[in-house]
């Protein structure tokens, strides 16, 4: 008897095993056929040629990257000043100052900076691109456009992707020339050391490489968080009040998916 119990019981076990992977290899699946409708547009270049294309893109870019300025700026004071000068305090403390060149690039460049803007980015503009594009689906503008012969690709979901990503690098490379300029001045009128002499620290540790992974992890945590954030606001369909629901899972989603991401670059780069 009770061996019977626990057999129905592991396969129960198993049944709902089964449907968890069944559903996220099926999610997986349509999420990969999204963005891929998504990257065959946009390589195809066609969409240059559209003007309301062009037109939501430059709109897009107005408020995911030109509004966010003022609070770059802000993340910059508070935020970047103040990695900085700790990883400046620390280098002295233990009397290496060479390696202020390499905790800066390690760890403001290459780890920080991706992970700061995308967290900013999903704070400011995620919750306004799922909103946007969920309202868009709740009142079926994309069969009208499907009618009209407009690819809702090409119209709905790419120009808010290359916007984001776009200011997504833009804005890095924004916050760590702010972040470095006043970390320089702070550090040259606090006296502990000499703007040249820092300057020369960061120069000696810079290269191409860390160029090139801050901005292979600005392009990776843009598109897939971007992806992420559109898959589920063309999800609304049919009710409305799903709509805050799949905002929070887009947002949730998409951080975790970027958090897995850098681990998993941090990994293969060991």
């Amino acid at each position: 008897m009770l061996r019977q119990a626990w057999l129905v019981r592991m396969h129960r076990q198993a049944t709902r095993c089964g449907y968890l992977m069944l559903w996220a290899t099926s999610g997986l699946l349509s999420f990969s056929a999204f963005l891929g409708r998504i990257l065959k547009v946009g390589i195809q270049f066609q969409w240059l040629k559209r003007p309301t294309v062009i037109h939501v893109l430059i709109r897009q870019m107005y408020f995911t990257g030109i509004q966010s300025l003022s609070w770059i700026l802000f993340l910059s004071v508070s935020v970047g000043l103040l990695s900085i000068y700790s990883l400046v305090a620390f280098a002295q403390t233990i009397e290496n100052l060479p390696l202020i060149g390499k905790l800066f690039r390690d760890i403001f460049v290459i780890e920080m900076t991706p992970i700061l803007i995308s967290v900013f980015l999903l704070a400011r503009s995620g919750v306004a691109l799922i909103t946007e594009v969920g309202h868009m689906h709740l009142r079926r503008e994309h069969l009208l456009l499907r009618s009209l012969g407009i690819g809702v690709e090409e119209y709905l979901y790419l120009p808010r992707m290359v916007a984001f990503i776009s200011c997504h690098l833009i804005l890095c490379f924004v916050f760590i020339t702010l972040s470095l300029w006043l970390s320089t001045l702070f550090i040259s009128w606090h006296g502990d050391m000499s703007a040249f002499r820092f300057l020369a620290e960061l120069r000696q540790e810079s290269s191409l490489e860390a160029l090139l992974i801050l901005m292979l992890k600005s392009f990776l945590f843009s598109f897939l968080s971007c992806g992420v954030l559109l898959y589920h606001g063309s999800r609304m369909l049919n009710n409305p009040n799903l709509l805050p629901i799949h905002a929070t899972y887009g947002v949730l989603g998409s951080l975790m998916l970027m958090i897995a991401l850098d681990v998993m670059i941090g990994v293969l780069l060991w």
